[in-house]
């Protein structure tokens, strides 16, 4: 993964970098920093690196961190970039809603609202981008966690519901269970048979779990898996798909 950050705040900028070099090192490949909008600009349309997230700062003094972030989306391999705003001053969100940002942010000098959305974001951002796979001697099948509503065996054989189709694996709970262990993932198990992915958790009543999926399926969450679902349950719940 790559960052780049983008503001003419020297002093901020250079604390910036030392804070992200520190915290998220070991997480991006390159950190690069530019104090001009249109070099920024320049940079990300003839370099052979992609960014994978952008920190913008909204007054700069020759393009704007808004008018930097027009370019960004207006580009097809950053539709799915990160974009964090910061300023020194309030914004209007009506200016910056179109742009979709990850987060609008009042520079602070401790940055640590910023490491806390920069850190939520590489999670969400990786979650989405890593693949699972499961694996049933010559038959296997590679799925992102994102596309999968939830996944019932029967029989030793895995009835993985996706938000396309119904897919089966001759797996049983067990091996399955060490499959997803080995990931980050929203994927629980519920019961002795059931594992939801939380991301499309529509209710929770007591002990009855209700899906987002166009059929509303209803599932029981028995006592034996409570805890560790609550564990999963309070760590992703603000963990939304939509989030950007």
């Amino acid at each position: 993964m790559n960052i780049s950050v983008c503001t003419d705040d020297l002093t901020y900028l250079k604390n910036l970098m030392s804070d992200i070099t520190l915290n998220f090192g070991h997480l991006f490949n390159n950190i690069d920093a530019f104090i001009s909008g249109d070099a920024f600009i320049r940079t990300i349309n003839s370099s052979c690196i992609t960014y994978d997230f952008f920190i913008l700062d909204i007054h700069t003094k020759d393009r704007t961190g808004i008018d930097v972030a027009k370019v960004i989306r207006g580009s097809s391999k950053y539709r799915n970039a990160v974009i964090f705003f910061i300023s020194s001053i309030p914004e209007e969100l009506q200016r910056i809603i179109d742009i979709h940002p990850y987060a609008y942010l009042i520079k602070d000098t401790s940055f640590q609202l910023l490491n806390q959305k920069l850190r939520e974001a590489v999670d969400n951002y990786t979650y989405k981008n890593t693949n699972i796979i499961f694996n049933s001697g010559k038959n296997f099948l590679i799925l992102n966690p994102c596309d999968i509503y939830y996944i019932k065996v029967q029989n030793g054989l895995a009835l993985i519901q996706t938000t396309k189709e119904l897919l089966n694996l001759s797996l049983s709970a067990k091996n399955l269970q060490t499959t997803l262990s080995k990931y980050n993932t929203t994927l629980v198990r519920i019961n002795n048979s059931v594992f939801i992915n939380l991301l499309y958790l529509l209710d929770k009543s007591s002990y009855t779990l209700t899906m987002n999926d166009d059929k509303h399926t209803v599932f029981s969450l028995t006592r034996a898996y409570t805890e560790n679902f609550m564990i999963k349950f309070k760590k992703y719940r603000n963990f939304y798909i939509s989030r950007y």
